[in-house]
C-alpha cells in the first residue's frame, strides 16, 4: 500500500475534523479545475505535485461551544494560465503571480521584498494575513505577510508548511513560528475523542442470493435489439431475426451465449458487438469479464435506502456518496479490497483523483416516494457475498460516513 500523498493527507485531516460531532463545519470549497502544466517551471515540484490533486480549498470550521471561532485554511486555486490566482470559494480573480512591484501601493513595507522578485499570494486573504511564496522552483521560500505589509521567513519547504498546517488542526494561528496559547488549545481540543456524528440510515431491504450466469442474463437482458442482434450474429445464430419478439430474441440469445468462459478471441468479438470501441484486445476481453462475469464465487443482490440525516452539506445521490455511507457503519465488510488506504475513502472524491474504484458489480439507483413527501433514494446492487456480509434484510444501519467531501458547504 502506498503511502498518502500530502494532499491527500489534508484531506483526510479535513475528513477527521468534520466527522467530530463536537464540530460545526462554517464552509468548504471545491478544488478548482483545469490544466496546470504552465506552473510546472514556476513551482516546487511538491507544490505542483499538491496542486495537481487538490488546486486550492476552503475549509473553515469551530467547535460547537465556540461557534463564532474560525479555524481552517484558505488555499488559493492556480488558473490554467500560469498566472492568474482564483478564490474557489467565491470564483473571483485574486492577486496574481508577479513581480512584487506590481503589487497594490499597501502590499509591502518598503524593503520587505526586492521589487522584481516574483511573488505568488496563494494561501489566506489580502485584507487580513496570509503566505507568500517568493521567486519560483526549487528555491522558492514561503513567508508570513500580514495586512500591514511584514513580511516573515517561514520556510524553505512547501511539504513542511502544510504539514505544520495539519498538525496544527487549521488553529488560525498555525503559521506563527513560535508555541501559541491559541494553537495550542485547538491541538488540545483535537487530540481529545469526541463521538463521530452519524449521518446516515441505510436501510436493507432485500438480500438475495445471485449466481454469474443469472447476472449474465441480466445483462444480456439490459443491451438494445440492435447489439443483441450482433452479438447474435457472432455466435452464428444471426438468421431469422427480422420481426422476432423482445422475449424470443433475448431467448435465443441467452441459449447462444457459451455457459463457460469464452476464449479471448470470442470475447473481444462479443464486447466489440456490443458496442465496445477499445483497440487493445486485453482490455476489451477484461471489459467483457466485467460485464459478463463467470466467476464460481458467491453473489448477492442488495436493495437498499439510502436516508440523509439532518445536514447542511450537500449530498450528491449516486454510487460515490453509497460507498462513503456504507464505508462509515463499523463493522461492514462491503469496502474490503480498496486499492488503497481504505482512509481515503473517508476524505477524497475518488473520481477526482481518477479512480474509479467501486465494490459493486452492478449499481442501479432507483428512486422511492417511500414514507415521506420527497423521494427516498434507493439502490439496487451485486456484490460478491463476501463482502455483504452483515448487511441483513429488514435492518437499518446507522452511518457516520461524511454527507460530502471536496465540495461546496454554504455558511449557516
Amino acid at each position: 500500500m502506498s503511502a498518502l500523498t500530502l494532499a491527500q493527507r489534508l484531506l483526510l485531516r479535513i475528513a477527521e475534523i468534520s466527522e467530530r460531532s463536537d464540530v460545526i463545519v462554517h464552509q468548504q470549497s471545491a478544488p478548482w479545475s483545469g490544466p496546470l502544466g504552465k506552473w510546472a517551471s514556476k513551482l516546487p515540484a511538491d507544490m505542483m505535485a499538491f496542486y495537481q490533486e487538490c488546486n486550492g480549498l476552503v475549509f473553515r470550521y469551530a467547535f460547537a461551544d465556540k461557534p463564532e471561532e474560525w479555524h481552517g485554511l484558505e488555499l488559493v486555486a492556480l488558473d490554467s494560465d500560469g498566472k492568474k490566482m482564483i478564490d474557489s470559494y467565491r470564483r473571483t480573480y485574486r492577486i496574481p503571480r508577479q513581480s512584487a512591484k506590481r503589487f497594490p501601493k499597501y502590499f509591502f513595507q518598503d524593503g520587505a521584498v526586492e521589487k522584481d522578485a516574483q511573488v505568488l499570494f496563494f494561501f489566506g486573504s489580502d485584507d487580513a494575513w496570509g503566505v507568500l511564496m517568493i521567486g519560483e522552483g526549487e528555491s522558492a521560500t514561503f513567508h508570513h505577510w500580514d495586512n500591514d505589509g511584514f513580511v516573515s521567513y517561514r520556510e524553505s519547504s512547501f511539504t513542511k508548511l502544510i504539514e505544520r498546517l495539519i498538525d496544527r488542526g487549521f488553529a488560525h494561528t498555525w503559521l506563527y513560528s513560535d508555541s501559541h496559547p491559541d494553537t495550542d488549545a485547538v491541538m488540545a481540543r483535537l487530540a481529545t475523542p469526541a463521538p463521530p456524528r452519524p449521518t446516515f440510515e441505510i436501510t436493507v431491504n432485500t438480500v438475495e442470493p445471485l449466481t454469474a450466469a443469472e447476472l449474465r442474463r441480466d445483462e444480456l437482458a439490459a443491451q438494445r435489439a440492435d447489439d443483441q442482434e450482433r452479438m447474435l450474429k457472432v455466435l452464428g445464430d444471426g438468421k431469422g431475426l427480422k420481426g422476432l419478439s423482445d422475449a424470443d430474441r433475448l431467448h435465443r440469445l441467452v441459449s447462444a451465449f457459451p455457459a463457460e468462459r469464452p476464449d479471448d478471441a470470442l470475447a473481444v468479438k462479443l464486447i466489440r458487438a456490443r458496442g465496445y470501441k477499445g483497440s487493445d484486445p486485453a482490455q476489451a476481453v477484461e471489459r467483457f469479464l466485467q460485464e459478463f462475469p463467470y466467476s464460481d464465487e458467491p453473489l448477492v443482490r442488495v436493495h437498499l435506502e439510502l436516508r440523509t440525516l439532518a445536514s447542511r452539506i450537500p449530498v450528491q445521490t449516486q454510487d460515490e456518496t453509497l460507498i462513503r455511507a456504507l464505508h462509515g457503519v463499523p463493522g461492514l465488510r462491503v469496502t474490503e479490497g480498496f486499492p488503497g488506504d481504505p482512509q481515503l475513502l473517508r476524505a477524497v472524491y475518488l473520481t477526482r483523483q481518477r479512480n474509479y474504484w467501486t465494490p459493486f458489480l452492478r449499481s442501479e439507483l432507483v428512486k422511492d416516494w417511500g414514507r415521506g413527501k420527497k423521494p427516498t433514494p434507493s439502490f439496487k446492487v451485486v456484490l460478491r457475498a463476501s463482502q455483504a456480509e452483515g448487511l441483513e434484510a429488514g435492518k437499518t444501519y446507522t452511518s457516520f460516513g461524511l454527507p460530502g467531501v471536496e465540495g461546496r458547504i454554504e455558511p449557516a
